[in-house]
């Protein structure tokens, strides 16, 4: 059954149907980019497939870990704007990423952190992988509570191509957590004739090791992401809160 990830269900938790869940979205135009390439990044909130949207808060930090393993600060670099889809303009962020260097920039984003009950807290952690020429870099690790760690190449990937991946919890695997995947449909599609839902979003779950697989049978974007509890404790106010998770990786299919 799907769950409404952490942030996103601040925002939609007493209307959204349960049936549907919605995801932190990190994408960008440049799946082969170029040295010096504007490369235009986009975070956004929202479901993926049915390509509807909510306002999306500013993120509390992005940043690149280059090929050298230097991590760049990006977060005063973002911008606010819409992410325009048909008829909707929800709030969302944007930021232009140029690679100074060849080789695989993993950027990583958190979003801000929500407090909630019982001395709980949550928060999104997002991936995702610009490659510019040449490979190098893409296994780095980016030090997020929770990761989703690729073991297959994050790019490069073509219709039908396996993708085998690692959730951690710090440095440990985290056994026996369920991965979700979704597509990110370029066009929305007919709201009265979307799939059943477990044709919209698949389960995959993690082996003793954190390990899963899942084939990606389409071209396009794609989020495979885990939620987890006890990611970590955390402070405010003098008080300490336990941080729940969610660990996301987006990746680009070609065709």
């Amino acid at each position: 059954m799907k769950r409404f990830y952490w942030l996103t269900a601040v925002f939609i938790f007493l209307a959204a149907p349960a049936s549907f869940a919605h995801f932190p979205i990190l994408i960008h135009d440049a799946p082969f980019a170029e040295l010096g390439q504007p490369v235009n990044l986009l975070f956004a909130v929202g479901h993926p497939y049915e390509q509807e949207y909510e306002d999306a808060e500013k993120p509390e930090s992005i940043f690149a870990i280059l090929p050298t393993g230097k991590r760049m600060d990006l977060t005063g670099e973002l911008k606010e704007g819409v992410h325009a889809v048909g008829e909707q303009k929800p709030k969302a962020y944007k930021l232009v990423y140029k690679p100074s260097q060849k080789g695989d920039a993993v950027i990583g984003l958190n979003t801000n952190v929500y407090f909630g009950r019982k001395q709980t807290a949550y928060q999104d952690f997002l991936k995702t992988f610009v490659h510019v020429e040449r490979m190098d870099g893409w296994r780095q690790r980016t030090g997020q509570p929770v990761e989703i760690v690729p073991l297959t190449r994050p790019y490069g990937l073509q219709e039908g191509y396996v993708f085998t991946g690692q959730v951690m919890k710090g440095d440990q695997p985290a056994a026996g957590v369920e991965v979700e995947i979704e597509q990110y449909r370029e066009i929305p599609p007919d709201p009265n004739a979307l799939p059943p839902e477990p044709l919209i979003t698949r389960v995959v779950v993690t082996d003793p090791n954190g390990v899963f697989s899942h084939t990606l049978p389409e071209a396009g974007w794609w989020i495979m992401a885990a939620a987890i509890d006890d990611a970590a404790t955390i402070e405010k106010d003098g008080q300490s809160y336990t941080l729940n998770g969610l660990a996301a990786i987006w990746l680009h299919v070609e065709k």
